[in-house]
């Protein structure tokens, strides 16, 4: 096919490869989700309550010294606490028995009619999350119990991490690269071809995390049993796995 006024171009003969390259490496942090929960009489109260209880974490973990944890703050969601209206309960016949009644006189029993009534706004709710980044995982019982002792609820989420992960990931695009140039080099070469220079790529970088065994036996690492610091560490089972896999496309020559 060759060009044609539209400006359309003729398609090139190319080869489409993926590289892929993977690195198991040790975690070297521990995040753990919490919530913030507060309530108030106006929606007001309710936030200024909220960042109140986000400050007095902040400052319990910086008191642990050595910089062991991080803390990022989420955003805040404010909610109405609402309460049904709740009229004397002699005034509400039995449900039952009136649509029993209905039905032997013939007549179609009609809908429960909603509540007159609007429900009454006693309150507001305002929930924020919490992520501590725990950096000697030893210590993470003795963190939970300082996060929740200043009135965060432990959300479950539980995820290991890297300080920095550019430097792997840059590494394995590298290698992935390299391999799929590799891989377009034999393929050419058994059709008497070569492959020029690559005409597109697209990336894709994964990190899984290793399987986790806790301590307490359960599978969320934040359910203390009883009072006090009964929360034992992560036992790691595996490292982190980043797989970096790109698609090349090239021409062939």
């Amino acid at each position: 096919m060759t060009s044609t006024s539209l400006g359309m171009r003729a398609p090139v003969e190319g080869l489409t490869v993926i590289g892929e390259a993977a690195h198991d490496v040790s975690p070297e942090l521990i995040e753990l989700s919490f919530e913030i929960h507060s309530v108030g009489l106006s929606a007001a109260i309710a936030l200024q309550e909220n960042a109140s209880k986000a400050k007095h974490i902040s400052q319990a973990l910086a008191n642990i010294g050595n910089a062991e944890a991080d803390v990022k703050l989420g955003g805040v969601e404010v909610m109405p606490i609402l309460q049904l209206p709740n009229p004397p309960l002699p005034m509400m016949p039995n449900p039952l028995l009136l649509q029993s009644a209905l039905v032997t006189a013939g007549v179609n029993p009609p809908l429960m009619t909603a509540l007159a009534e609007n429900p009454n706004l006693i309150g507001y709710q305002a929930v924020s999350s919490v992520k501590v980044a725990v950096r000697n995982v030893n210590r993470t019982g003795e963190i939970v119990d300082t996060v929740t002792r200043v009135g965060a609820i432990p959300s479950g989420g539980v995820r290991f991490l890297l300080q920095d992960e550019t430097a792997i990931e840059r590494t394995l695009l590298d290698e992935a690269v390299r391999r799929a140039r590799d891989k377009a080099t034999v393929l050419a070469s058994a059709v008497g071809k070569t492959p020029g220079s690559p005409i597109s790529i697209s990336e894709e970088v994964t990190a899984y995390q290793p399987q986790q065994v806790y301590g307490n036996g359960r599978h969320n690492p934040l359910l203390m049993q009883g009072g006090g610091s009964s929360l034992r560490p992560p036992c790691i089972n595996g490292q982190l796995t980043f797989c970096a896999r790109v698609s090349v496309v090239y021409p062939l020559q």
